[in-house]
């Protein structure tokens, strides 16, 4: 191969890379968790903040990415030519493996890598797309001023998007506690908010129930008169029924169901069928199924079908909100001491268990703090990832494409 070919091969090895940037860059930046991303700005990371301001100037973000992706692609296909033509071959056969080559490795590989980890692609090329995007702002600008006026002789209507919160469930809650709020200090409340809704991403209904020893019980042949007289001496909203046995929980009793019942009648009788669901599951999909079943209380089990404690609309509401006053079952108080520590991924679990004289579970003497996260998430963690293993909550700090480096170890005291 003469050095003419090898130049114009370097040339159409450098704009397939280019194409495969703008590629994976526009699919990571628009996968991107937007909830994520506005906890990311809210702690003043820069990479986020430009994300975000690209986000907010969407004809920026896919300007610059479709004039990146045809660009490359146009320099591209005139190098192929030069290259055939420069080894012998006739130029119009160019096509035949040039199209090949852009469609495997700058479109379906970068989309599919973006797809998969659209958190650290974004973050990676975060910089070099929004400097692209202020080089290319006199053409943009051209662009866009074009579609604008197009758009206003075809009289369409211009609409405003909320960017970070576009799930109708989202945003009806953050405009119901904003309408309760001063302005003053709305930013920052919306990002504490925005905050707590990532982390409840993360925990599980055992970590924010009210353990089952701090709930009212009543023996299911107890009487309305009991029931009233434990009503008003309490501000639950209901007390738990049980046969027998505490822990055998058969109904739940609700006060304004027995207003007009006789005060000899048994509770039983007249006491609504428990909900139960399992200590593991998500308090995101706890507070989904409160909205769907309409549920007033559910009742945390553990593996063996126990009883561990219950679990009302409102405590998982002030995980996000903060304690807003509602109605909850128990006396728990918010705000539990939390111990935190980082470590690096590296650090095998057998000498953690030694130092703190914990029984974090591992499978080999040599397997790590990483292994476990990636053991129990299923796949290579990314950071903000979590596992809860009480008492402690281990959360991935730092990971890159191949492995975890630092974890965040929380432990809860009482």
């Amino acid at each position: 191969m003469n050095s003419e070919a090898l130049l114009w091969l370097t040339l159409n090895i450098v704009s397939i890379v280019v194409l495969s940037f703008y590629s994976t860059i526009e699919m990571a930046v628009i996968s991107f968790s937007k909830v994520r991303l506005q906890y990311y700005v809210s702690q003043g990371n820069a990479k986020a903040e430009k994300l975000a301001w690209l986000l907010g100037n969407s004809s920026r973000l896919f300007g610059t990415t479709l004039i990146g992706v045809n660009v490359a692609m146009m320099f591209g296909s005139e190098f192929a030519r030069e290259f055939h033509e420069s080894i012998g071959i006739n130029p119009d056969f160019a096509p035949l493996s040039q199209v090949l080559i852009v469609v495997i490795f700058g479109e379906l590989a970068p989309i599919f890598a973006a797809r998969r980890y659209p958190e650290n692609f974004s973050m990676l090329g975060a910089n070099l797309l929004y400097y692209s995007a202020i080089l290319m702002k006199p053409l943009l600008l051209i662009i866009s001023g074009v579609t604008h006026l197009v758009h206003f002789f075809l009289g369409g209507k211009t609409e405003e998007f909320n960017l970070y919160f576009n799930q109708e469930e989202i945003k009806k809650v953050l405009e119901e506690h904003a309408e309760d709020q001063p302005a003053s200090g709305s930013t920052e409340e919306l990002n504490l908010i925005v905050s707590n809704i990532f982390e409840l991403r993360e925990k599980r209904a055992d970590l924010i129930m009210e353990p089952i020893r701090n709930v009212v019980k009543l023996p299911s042949n107890a009487s309305v008169r009991k029931l009233r007289q434990v009503m008003l001496g309490t501000k639950q909203p209901c007390v738990l029924v049980f046969h027998k046995d505490p822990r055998n929980i058969v109904g739940v009793a609700f006060a304004r169901d027995y207003l007009r019942e006789g005060d000899n009648k048994r509770i039983a009788d007249f006491a609504r069928d428990p909900w139960f669901i399992p200590e593991d599951m998500a308090a995101v999909q706890v507070l989904h199924q409160f909205r769907q079943n309409n549920e007033p209380v559910a009742i945390v089990v553990n593996t063996q079908g126990k009883p561990i404690g219950a679990l009302t609309l409102q405590d998982v509401l002030d995980e996000i909100f903060g304690d807003a006053g509602g109605v909850q079952i128990g006396q728990r108080q918010r705000g539990k001491q939390m111990i935190e520590r980082t470590f690096p991924g590296s650090m095998k679990i057998e000498e953690f268990n030694s130092l703190f004289g914990a029984a974090l579970p591992f499978e080999e003497p040599h397997e790590t703090l990483a292994h476990l996260l990636a053991r129990e998430i299923g796949h290579q963690p990314e950071p903000g990832e979590s596992i809860s293993l009480p008492p402690y909550e281990i959360q991935v700090k730092e990971a890159t494409l191949l492995d975890v480096t630092s974890v965040t170890v929380k432990s809860v005291l009482d």
